[in-house]
């Protein structure tokens, strides 16, 4: 009986094609279905995380007002008075550190969610003054 059904439709809807006698609609859906595969796998990789530290000074005194900065992005923070931080920041990116009078330091972040820095001073190299004597 079942059969005669599906003659029976066959007659009715004679360009009738299902999803299984189609090929390019197979193909369709398997490229569909992996470019939605890709999309999320980028999204999982590009997952953010927060990031906790503390900057420190070479001597290991606490740097407030050190910038903290996504790389490349205009995500940034300021440490506190006692040199802690907190960003949230993709796990795989990096954060630059800058502050007057220190050299700036850049870190990888590498899937790490505590990052302490510590930064050396800025030096100048310029000559002391000489002594003039008069002629």
């Amino acid at each position: 009986m079942r059969e005669t059904r599906e003659i029976a439709m066959e007659e009715t809807v004679p360009r009738r094609q299902s999803f299984r006698n189609n090929p390019l609609r197979v193909l369709r859906a398997m490229g569909m279905s992996m470019l939605f595969s890709m999309l999320f796998v980028s999204v999982a990789m590009a997952q953010q995380i927060a990031v906790t530290g503390t900057v420190t000074s070479q001597a290991g005194a606490p740097l407030p007002g050190v910038t903290v900065r996504v790389s490349g992005t205009e995500t940034r923070v300021l440490t506190n008075g006692t040199g802690r931080y907190t960003i949230t920041a993709p796990a795989n990116g990096a954060l630059n550190f800058t502050v007057i009078g220190q050299k700036p330091a850049r870190e990888e972040i590498g899937g790490r969610t505590r990052i302490d820095v510590k930064m050396e001073p800025v030096t100048c190299n310029v000559p002391a003054p000489t002594a003039v004597t008069p002629p």
